[in-house]
């Protein structure tokens, strides 16, 4: 069974976090439909933030939030959710005509064995937490945040930060973080057979990893330098931009690379 409610709250004021005064008006929308562990979540919108957290409950609970400049657009504006099988579609979808600055913003709560196909959003930031399933985002102009999501990241943004907590990944599933335009943060216990990918063209990129990890390491920075806390357990090439060989006794591998910013290797 679903639960289905939608609210109208006209003047909340103007908010400046997404196109400042296009926040004036906003209905929110609210759907809990059954969900088992173990399936798929697809997401595709075009304004707004996304935040989607696993937890203990075999249901998803959608709730997605509207907003615009004028209550005509906002009341323009669809979401639609379809589940199917071990699926669950998502869409927001915008009028054919042009009504201004228009956006959703999306808390999405899911079982936590979730996988994340594809969560895609235009402009807005993205937040996932406490997922044990593979997870791929992308947003085009917005910082990614991740926090213990377990089981494989691709996320992906053309101009924000990346910063991601990954705890120990499982086998296999590899670590993909990209962004044109900003910093990249990874803290992870243990890399899976997959290794990991960070790339950045402007900005830094900092790995912190813990003192005993055994891995193999590629870094290089154009107009910067490499700092390395692993230095007494590193074995190969390494000079002030470009670092190559391994750390400890070897193992998945590490790939780091950027184009005007530092990289840090930190102990912790």
């Amino acid at each position: 069974l679903s639960i289905f409610l939608t609210a109208l709250i006209p003047g909340v004021g103007c908010e400046l976090a997404e196109f400042g005064g296009s926040s004036r008006f906003q209905e929110e929308f609210h759907k809990v439909v059954p969900m088992q562990a173990g399936g798929r979540l697809y997401l595709e919108s075009f304004n707004g933030s996304v935040d989607v957290s696993g937890w203990d409950r075999e249901e998803a609970d959608i709730t997605a939030t509207k907003y615009a400049s004028t209550q005509s657009a906002v009341s323009a504006m669809d979401v639609d959710v379809v589940a199917s099988g071990d699926s669950l579609r998502i869409r927001s979808i915008r009028p054919s005509e042009r009504w201004g600055n228009m956006g959703v913003r999306y808390t999405i709560r899911v079982p936590r064995k979730t996988a994340l196909e594809r969560v895609q959003t235009s402009n807005g930031a993205i937040d996932v937490s406490n997922l044990e399933a593979p997870a791929r985002v992308m947003t085009s102009n917005g910082a990614v945040r991740v926090d213990n999501v377990t089981g494989g990241l691709e996320a992906t943004t053309s101009n924000g930060s990346i910063r991601a907590a990954a705890g120990s990944v499982e086998d296999g599933r590899p670590l993909r973080l990209t962004t044109s335009n900003g910093s990249v943060e990874l803290s992870v216990d243990r890399l899976g057979s997959g290794g990991a990918y960070v790339k950045t063209s402007n900005g830094s990129i900092t790995v912190n990893l813990p003192a005993s990890i055994s891995l193999d390491v590629y870094a290089s920075t154009s107009n910067a330098r490499i700092s390395n806390d692993f230095e007494d357990a590193f074995r190969g090439r390494s000079d002030r931009r470009r670092l190559e060989g391994s750390i400890g006794s070897g193992g998945p591998r590490l790939e780091l690379a950027t184009s005007n910013g530092s990289i840090r290797l930190r102990k912790r």
